[in-house]
């Protein structure tokens, strides 16, 4: 069975599509894929930058959840092994990490 035409021109899809995608990200983002009959190279294109920012915050987010609680360990083992001298304080605090 033929596919009903909406009577929009691919020409008005795209013109909407592109302002979407400018002034309503997400929701142009996924009108792009759905609506228009861009090519998949073209649509894999604008989609790129995207995915780039995505993993890259992503990437980010992970690095900084992370990393704090690295240095609140690192501090309490320091605490804990004040009492070493310091030739003993390395070796402790690096047990201490391993725990």
């Amino acid at each position: 069975m033929a596919q009903k035409d909406s009577g929009v021109s691919e020409d008005m899809k795209t013109l909407v599509t592109i302002l979407l995608l400018i002034f309503v990200f997400p929701i142009g983002f996924i009108v792009m894929w759905a609506w228009p009959r861009w090519k998949t190279w073209v649509k894999l294109l604008v989609s790129l930058p995207t995915i780039l920012i995505f993993l890259f915050a992503l990437f980010i987010f992970l690095a900084v959840v992370a990393a704090p609680s690295t240095q609140i360990k690192r501090a309490e083992c320091t605490k804990n092994c004040a009492t070493y001298s310091e030739v003993q304080k390395p070796a402790c605090i690096t047990e201490c990490m391993s725990e």
